[in-house]
């Protein structure tokens, strides 16, 4: 099934926007849209039942009903890695999720998943996210930041995901309130070493909390900003 799985290049680099506003705008586009968040630290109660915020704010952004067991199966309370949040609760568990997914896909064509922190994230003692990339099969879409260190940070994350079997089809930069020569230069750059295009730029949101599932202006800057037509297209099987 067509999907896209979406990691940064760091915890709180904008990648939930991203994916959030992407899920929107395919929703918008007619795209029978579904959305996932497999595993997250951080999470609130929701109902009585804990759930990430990300998976809600995804989940508000391609105006889906929240259902914790399918987009949000794995969820913690400690802001942590999984890797620790997870100690003394259940562990997670790869077929587990791939189920969840798995019935997420007989309901959507098209289903954006996000990972959680970074590429090289312990979801248990044995597992890293790439792991669960392969598990669910998904191309992967690198989140980063357009400012100074990105260009390390990006290649870094591209060249191991490569290492890993994994399919990067490009990345997406959010450039939050600066615009100086670092920014503008940063995304050309890490597509030429890094052999790999870049869907679009991200400028500065407004009203957007992720925490507290306030869209702002989400869909917009991420319509404006992201090439979907182009991920769409690289996404779907021929």
């Amino acid at each position: 099934m067509p999907g896209i799985f979406i990691v940064g290049t760091d915890t709180e680099i904008g990648k939930t926007v991203v994916a959030a506003g992407l899920a929107g705008t395919l929703k918008l586009e007619g795209v029978n849209v579904g959305v996932m968040k497999p595993v997250g630290t951080g999470g609130v109660r929701w109902h009585g039942v804990l759930v990430s915020p990300d998976a809600l704010f995804l989940s508000a952004a391609a105006g889906l009903p929240v259902e914790p067991a399918l987009v949000s199966p794995y969820c913690y309370e400690l802001p942590a890695a999984p890797l620790v949040a997870a100690r003394g609760h259940q562990p997670v568990d790869l077929q587990v999720i791939k189920k969840r997914y798995d019935t997420l896909c007989e309901r959507h064509e098209f289903v954006v998943v996000e990972g959680v922190g970074g590429l090289m994230v312990p979801l248990s003692e044995d597992l890293m996210v790439p792991d669960l990339v392969r598990v669910l099969g998904l191309p992967v879409l690198v989140v980063a930041r357009a400012g100074l260190g990105t260009i390390n940070h990006s290649l870094l994350t591209i060249r191991c995901a490569r290492a890993r079997g994994l399919d990067v089809i490009g990345f997406v930069m959010n450039r939050p309130g600066r615009t100086g020569l670092v920014e503008r230069t940063n995304p050309a750059i890490v597509s030429e070493y890094g052999d790999v295009p870049c869907f679009g730029v991200v400028e500065d949101g407004a009203g957007i909390d992720v925490d507290e599932c306030r869209l702002g202006n989400t869909l917009e800057i991420v319509r404006r900003a992201v090439d979907w037509r182009k991920i769409l297209e690289l996404t779907r099987p021929m």
